[in-house]
């Protein structure tokens, strides 16, 4: 089964413009190749840690779901596919949440699904809405 999943930037210290990405992915991938996906999408060094959380909104991180420490896991149920991640309680939504200092939260979002297509290699990004976001904006190579 694909997933056509929207990645949306909700926050983060340096975000200047809207940041969206609609993207078709297999069911099956985990969330920590989720997490690499985030990161080509975004141009991020990925060089800090990172979670999901499942919440009623981008602060309400609670319910983490993967730390790979296990020190902030609070999910009761193990999660590590977008499989077992969907369909989210009602009222709930899925986020993942990178480097918790600068604080960059993208909501993923279930758009719909469909069979997979013969001849196809996904993940496969089916629209661009906004720039990358800047990551060190500040930092200078000089």
């Amino acid at each position: 089964m694909i997933y056509t999943i929207k990645i949306k930037c909700v926050g983060g210290m340096y975000l200047q413009e809207p940041f969206e990405r609609t993207v078709e992915v297999q069911s099956k991938t985990s969330l920590d190749a989720l997490h690499n996906l985030i990161q080509k999408l975004t141009g991020f060094d990925n060089d800090h840690c990172y979670d999901f959380f499942i919440g009623k909104n981008s602060r309400d991180c609670r319910n983490c779901l993967i730390a790979e420490d296990g020190f902030m896991v609070t999910s009761k149920k193990p999660i590590k596919t977008l499989e077992q991640a969907f369909p989210i309680p009602k009222g709930q939504k899925l986020y993942y949440w990178f480097d918790f200092g600068d604080d960059w939260k993208f909501e993923i979002t279930l758009k719909g699904s469909k069979e997979k297509q013969p001849g196809i290699k996904y993940p496969v990004v089916i629209e661009e809405k906004g720039p990358q976001p800047e990551q060190y904006p500040e930092f200078d190579d000089e």
